[in-house]
């Protein structure tokens, strides 16, 4: 749907979802104002708000047929476009569909919109790096400019993509760019290469505006070899070939200062978002993530990954993830908070805590915080995992029937070693289907051999009457690492079974667990296996 930016009225742009079979839009173009809005599709589906002031046409624009361009969906109006692009600077798009064969280049302060039913459309003579890239605009040292309410559609022809930076408006080192309410309706296939709406690249891009767009079968590359302060929108993005949204820091110059916001995005090729590299102070909050690794090949797809450093995940929504469905980094002072999730194939982690490499060079030494998230139906809810230093916190989540575990720390750093595990909420409600664990705390290195310190302190495992019955052992906490301090959990077992046996409330993983402390925790329902542990101070427990 467009919207004819000489309007002055309020406009309401409903994004609808759109399957492989049908990812090219009707052409009929669809107008909803304020006196007459009515929702044009389903009321689930995503919706956003459009600000008036973001598309009105400045009243010195110039139409693009001024330069001799046709529009008429068969003439090639690549030269002509060029011509305009380099007379004017501020530009309008009359209805109609123009043809290009090659890659337009913008220059700086250059402002173009389009109106109801403008169309960029490629030819099928296609050349050079649109080709190659499917690069329609490409943008260089080209600072303040925009490109607002335009169609990108493609040919017969196919494109022939590189393996890097194909992308349809793509920026190098171009500073306060604004792309709003574009649509880019493509029809490619899940790949490996992906493809993007747009790509902001270069240390000199900076202050980018990507808003209330709307792709199909493409996504957006937000920051690449230190672009920085790009914000990513309210757009709605469908059936992208490989992430929906991707941040590169793949050069020594960090990507800094990233916000990605309330956007919708389904099912991708690859990952939702995907925050990597050299990337630090990325907030990512308020998005719906529904589907991953829609590409068969990519196995290990994740909801969001969020490896940089100072990082905040915040209040997203992600179901059917096929791997993780959020990742982190370890001790980069990362938040991840307020988020939901639900598995309806209880085959991925919910959350995990890579302590998998050493701590970048700009990184903040503080832990990473897991906190008042809600996770269902997960394999796992919450892991930490890795050999290095593992610093976090997870504090009052709640995980709903984990299918193995609910909180995990599988490790083997032998030191510097600081967790705290507090205040979650861990329910079954039904028959486990394999052995299940409430909490499970691992290490490989043997008993005696390492100074690990970990707290559990207020946490709750609840098993409701019905949970009972399952083929499988059923073990409320496992410690297996040394020197844990168990600190007014509450274990309610009401007396369920798991392979025809009674719940396991604390145990320890077959070895003496030593120097364990038992404080203040309350065990009903279930039984206890102390005797496995060297305990270091016992008081208060009512078992």
């Amino acid at each position: 749907m467009k919207i004819y930016p000489l309007w002055h009225c309020v406009v309401i742009l409903f994004f609808f979802s759109c399957n492989k079979k049908c990812l090219i839009a009707p052409d009929t173009e669809q107008i909803v104002t304020a006196k007459t809005a009515q929702p044009l599709f389903d009321s689930t589906e995503p919706e956003i708000h459009i600000n008036l002031t973001d598309t009105i046409v400045p009243a010195n624009a110039i139409s693009v047929k001024t330069f001799g361009t046709v529009g008429n969906g068969v003439t090639d109006d690549s030269n002509a476009l060029q011509k305009a692009l380099n007379s004017g600077n501020t530009l309008v798009f009359p209805a109609g569909t123009y043809i290009i064969n090659k890659t337009l280049n913008v220059k700086a302060n250059t402002k173009i919109y389009g109106a109801v039913g403008a169309v960029i459309k490629t030819g099928t003579n296609m050349k050079g790096t649109l080709l190659t890239l499917g690069r329609y605009f490409y943008l260089k040292d080209a600072n303040d400019c925009v490109i607002n309410n335009i169609k990108f559609r493609q040919s017969t022809q196919s494109f022939k993509f590189a393996k890097w930076s194909s992308a349809c408006i793509y920026l190098e080192n171009s500073p306060n760019g604004r792309f709003t309410y574009n649509f880019f309706d493509f029809n490619l296939p899940y790949s490996n290469t992906g493809f993007v709406a747009i790509w902001a690249g270069g240390s000199g891009t900076r202050n980018t505006l990507i808003k209330g767009n709307r792709l199909i079968s493409a996504g957006i590359e937000y920051a690449e070899n230190g672009a920085s302060g790009t914000t990513v929108e309210a757009n709605y993005i469908s059936n992208a070939p490989a992430d929906g949204l991707v941040a590169h820091g793949n050069t020594p110059e960090y990507c800094t200062g990233n916000l990605v916001t309330n956007n919708v995005i389904e099912n991708s090729g690859y990952m939702g978002i995907e925050d990597w590299g050299n990337i630090d102070g990325t907030i990512i909050r308020n998005n719906t993530i529904k589907g991953t690794g829609k590409n068969d090949a990519n196995h290990d797809a994740i909801g969001i990954s969020a490896v940089g450093v100072n990082t905040q995940v915040t209040n997203n929504s992600i179901t059917d993830a096929v791997f993780y469905y959020i990742e982190v980094a370890g001790s980069h002072n990362l938040l991840v908070e307020n988020n939901v999730i639900y598995d309806n194939k209880k085959q991925a982690m919910g959350i995990i805590i890579n302590f998998t490499g050493t701590m970048p060079a700009v990184s903040i030494l503080k832990g990473t915080i897991i906190k008042n998230n809600t996770i269902n139906n997960c394999f796992k809810g919450v892991a930490v995992e890795g050999d290095f230093s593992p610093n976090v916190e997870i504090v009052s989540n709640t995980v709903n029937n984990p299918l193995f575990e609910g909180i995990n720390v599988d490790t083997a750093c032998p030191s510097n070693f600081t967790i705290t595990i507090k205040d979650n909420n861990i329910q079954f409600t039904t028959p486990n289907e394999r052995e299940r664990k409430g909490m499970q705390l691992y290490s490989n290195l043997a008993h005696g051999a390492g100074d690990q310190n970990i707290s559990l302190i207020n946490n709750t495992l609840t098993y409701a009457e019905a949970a009972t019955g399952g083929p499988g052992l059923e073990f409320g906490i496992e410690v297996g690492i040394d020197n844990t301090i168990l600190n007014g959990n509450k274990i309610t077992g009401n007396n369920i079974k798991g392979s025809q046996l009674p719940l396991k409330a604390i145990t320890s993983n077959y070895a003496p667990t030593q120097n364990v402390s038992f404080i203040n925790n309350t065990v009903t329902g279930a039984v206890t296996e102390l005797a496995l542990f060297t305990i270091k101070t016992q008081t208060g427990n009512n078992f």
